[in-house]
């Protein structure tokens, strides 16, 4: 399911065409159309369907019949983008929902943001892959929902000189898994205890060396 609105930014939905094989997956174009209000959605076709997205479905096509594909369109009314998004994008069962990045947002933070609004999904929530490209840019992989973490390894590492550390005195039955999960569960402990800002001041350390990038002290935040 590709995601589109500015008819003028629509080069991640080229990049999708390029790389599908229609024998293996379908490609749904989604336009949101904003709404106010609250309540069921009893939109005339002509509400929901006017110019705009008529010139944006024809450039769609126009693209998709230039690299030789077939697309489905569909407008979907919501009052939360991100939401509708989602919503849609499970109700359709897509595998994988890719959307473009406006200039001047960063490519984490729509993930995020769409991350937060597949949380806000009635359970049971259906896995779901996000893949956010932005001209100029690397693009920006995230699956939705649980999954397993993509480890460094220097992380592999870590945990497998405390499993060597600690099998001495515990014996064979001490898996690495064992190692993670009560790691895991002494963090949840200390999260949502006096060490929260301590454990924060940690992960935040940890997300600005991930990325390059030097954590602000917090003196001078």
């Amino acid at each position: 399911m590709v995601a589109v609105r500015d008819y003028t930014q629509i080069a991640h939905l080229q990049s999708v065409l390029r790389k599908t094989n229609l024998r293996r997956h379908d490609i749904v174009v989604v336009t949101v159309r904003v709404i106010s209000g609250t309540g069921g959605y009893d939109l005339r076709n002509e509400q929901l369907f006017d110019t705009y997205e008529r010139e944006l479905f024809t450039r769609v096509v126009a693209m998709a019949e230039k690299e030789g594909k077939t697309v489905d369109l569909l407008v979907v009314p919501g009052i939360q983008p991100y939401d509708a998004l989602v919503q849609t994008a499970v109700r359709l069962k897509a595998s994988r929902l890719v959307t473009g990045v406006s200039p001047g947002v960063e490519s984490g933070d729509l993930a995020l943001k769409i991350g937060q609004a597949w949380e806000r999904l009635p359970e049971p929530r259906q896995p779901l892959s996000l893949e956010a490209i932005a001209p100029g840019r690397p693009t920006t992989y995230v699956n939705l929902g649980p999954h397993p973490p993509r480890l460094w390894p220097e992380d592999v590492e870590c945990v497998h000189e405390l499993w060597l550390e600690m099998s001495g005195t515990l014996g064979c039955h001490l898996h690495h898994r064992d190692v993670v999960s009560v790691a895991l569960r002494r963090l949840r402990g200390e999260i949502h205890s006096e060490r929260r800002d301590e454990v924060l001041r940690d992960l935040d350390f940890e997300m600005h060396a991930e990325h390059g990038v030097e954590a602000v002290p917090e003196e001078d935040a």
